[in-house]
């Protein structure tokens, strides 16, 4: 019964859709190395935020004399703070890019090897991509909606 199911709902891909695969693999390579070398400048600036906490931490504050904030953020506490937001984010940052690059390798693989079980794989990383992308999205609607806000109010 399960291999009568299995060839009914078999999927078929034609040459165009092969194609359009193949070319959004190799386009989220590209992203891939792009949004690792973001990951990469993320890091480098979170962990220079660490070693240097005071001088970011000074350079912030001046920034935020003339608002309602300046009095309560500033020192090396500011600097270290922001240095492992940066690398938490980096981390983030990484994790969209495996799970992109899975999509890449995945359908890459499988339509040079016509294993569709691979392909679906793939396919199943680029969900996980956007479905993570969707939410920061939302999230930072959100947040962008609640600064409004405050600034008007």
């Amino acid at each position: 019964m399960s291999e009568q199911n299995s060839s009914v709902f078999d999927l078929q891909l034609d040459d165009m859709v092969v194609a359009k695969l193949r070319e959004s693999a190799k386009w989220s390579r590209y992203m891939v190395v792009i949004i690792f070398v973001i990951a990469g400048i993320l890091t480098a600036v979170g962990l220079m935020c660490l070693i240097f906490g005071q001088a970011f931490g000074e350079a912030f504050q001046q920034g935020l004399e003339s608002s309602s904030l300046g009095a309560s953020f500033g020192g090396a506490l500011t600097g270290t703070v922001l240095g492992i937001a940066l690398i938490v984010a980096a981390l983030f940052v990484a994790v969209l890019a495996a799970v992109l690059g899975k999509f890449s390798k995945k359908v890459k693989d499988g339509l040079a090897l016509n294993d569709q079980m691979m392909v679906a794989e793939g396919v199943r990383g680029l969900k996980i991509y956007f479905t993570i992308s969707g939410v920061i999205g939302i999230l930072s609607l959100i947040s962008t909606f609640f600064q409004a806000i405050n600034i008007f109010f």
